[in-house]
């Protein structure tokens, strides 16, 4: 390889966009003729952002009156979804989309595997148009997922703390009633 062709190689799958030998600076404009000591006004781009609050609202068991989160806490791929106390903290924050998905921490609601079996874990996953990362909360408070046409259920209908959920068929049960807010 010949000098700097290395470098240029390298970045290449990065995504970085800055040339082996250039700066990661944005081009200068022309010269007007005035003075090239003057300041520039243009806001300067910071890597770190704090992030008070997640988009979004939170979904709430009718039987539980408690939340749907990620088990851990962590917006993780393939992560489980359960019920818990109701904090409003981030991975209890869920935004509904016009795609059809509901998505938390960068992942969508998702039907493991794509099942339409009873019993098929709800869980977050990375988000790809699938089918089943379709769910819609219809005017009876049921969170259907339309590909099988079944709810998102607490099981046993359990109500305590790190209850999971699942796909079930619709029976109009407290444990399959969902509301935000």
């Amino acid at each position: 390889m010949k000098n700097g062709a290395g470098a240029a190689a390298a970045g290449a799958g990065s995504g970085a966009g800055v040339i082996a030998g250039s700066s990661a600076e944005a081009p200068k404009k022309a010269s007007s003729g005035k003075s090239s000591t003057k300041k520039s006004t243009t806001p300067r781009v910071t890597a770190t952002k704090t992030v008070i609050s997640a988009p979004g609202t939170t979904i709430y068991g009718h039987a539980s009156n408690k939340c749907i989160e990620m088990v851990g806490h962590k917006g993780a791929d393939g992560s489980p979804l359960q019920i818990n106390s109701c904090t409003g903290k981030n991975w209890q924050k869920w935004d509904f989309r016009s795609d059809g998905t509901i998505r938390s921490m960068g992942l969508c609601m998702d039907v493991a595997w794509g099942s339409s079996a009873n019993g098929a874990v709800i869980q977050i996953a990375v988000c790809s148009g699938n089918p089943a990362q379709q769910f819609r909360l219809n005017s009876s408070n049921d969170l259907v997922n339309p590909q099988s046409n079944k709810c998102v259920d607490v099981k046993d209908q359990k109500t305590g703390n790190g209850t999971r959920l699942q796909l079930w068929d619709c029976n109009g049960q407290d444990n399959q009633k969902w509301s935000t807010r």
